[in-house]
This record gives structure tokens, C-alpha cells and sequence, in this order.
């Protein structure tokens, strides 16, 4: 068994359980996320999320990935997961499991994936690969992306500042 403990933001333990992980989840390479209600928690193993709700401490749902998981996100305000690996970040409706799309962020990079963010809004998301020239920022209303030159051009519009972006 391995033990997850939950502390809020002033160090107090909120909550701990014990919970039989999938024997290829490594703790030492593993991402952690809360879901946007906080109900639930998200862990990375070599290719599936693993969803642990926080009540209970049992596993209630396992998704699927493409190969080995390098960043996740959830939308702030949607029940959407984003999942980076290799060249591609895919989309998950979370409540039923659903693949929604697959952005490819870099056809010429394959297999140095990158981080994965959502804007505070929710309207954009943020891919920050290995190599800066594939870094994209994509517009979750239609999935397409914004055109940007890196080094990054500051005279963007305001929406798209350094303060729009958590990364995680």
C-alpha cells in the first residue's frame, strides 16, 4: 500500500489513505492533481491517469494514454483533463472517459513532451515543450492555435500575459 496525505494551504493534515497503486506508478515520477471540484485526485503512471476519489481513497476511474505521461491539467471551470506526452497533448472529457481531441504540438520533436497549462479562465491553454521554437498556446474554444514568435513577442495582447498562465 502507499499513503497519500492531503494538507490544506496552512499546513494542516487534512485528510490521509492507504491505496494499492498500479505496481509501474513510480512516486518519485508521478503527477499529482486535484480535480476542479477538489473531490477528486489525479496520479500519473507510465501511461494512465489514475482517478482516486479523495472521499474514499478508491480508485473510481483509469484513463488510457497514448505512452509515458509528462504533464496534466484540468480546466478551471470544465470537467476536462489535458494530458501531455511525446508530441501530442490529448483532451478527456473526465466524467465519462471520453478523448475529445489531439493536439499535435510538435511533429518534429517527437518523444520530448512537455508541460501542459491551463489559463485562470480557462480559455487557452499552454504548452511549454523541451525545445521553445514547439511552445504553443491554443484556444480551447476550437482548439487551434494561437500564432506567437519565441522568443516570446511582449507586445501580444494584454489576455495573453505571463499572469494569464498557472504552471504546473
Amino acid at each position: 500500500n502507499d499513503n497519500i496525505y492531503i494538507w490544506n494551504k496552512s499546513g494542516a493534515l487534512l485528510g490521509q489513505f492507504s491505496i494499492d497503486l498500479p505496481s509501474d506508478i513510480d512516486p518519485y515520477q508521478t503527477s499529482l492533481l486535484f480535480s476542479a471540484d477538489e473531490k477528486s485526485l489525479m496520479l500519473s503512471a507510465p501511461s494512465e491517469i489514475v482517478v482516486i476519489d479523495i472521499a474514499s481513497g478508491q480508485v473510481i476511474k483509469t484513463l488510457r494514454a497514448g505512452r509515458i505521461i509528462n504533464g496534466m491539467a484540468i480546466h478551471p471551470a470544465e470537467d476536462l483533463l489535458a494530458v501531455s506526452y511525446g508530441a501530442f497533448v490529448e483532451i478527456y472529457m473526465l466524467s465519462t472517459r471520453q478523448l475529445l481531441t489531439t493536439l499535435t504540438v510538435s511533429s518534429q520533436y517527437d518523444g520530448y513532451g512537455g508541460g501542459v497549462a491551463f489559463s485562470s479562465d480557462g480559455m487557452l491553454l499552454f504548452t511549454p515543450w523541451s525545445y521553445p521554437e514547439s511552445n504553443q498556446i491554443w484556444r480551447t474554444s476550437d482548439w487551434t492555435p494561437i500564432s506567437f514568435q519565441y522568443p516570446l513577442d511582449l507586445s501580444m495582447p494584454e489576455s495573453l500575459n505571463a499572469d494569464t498562465f498557472i504552471i504546473n
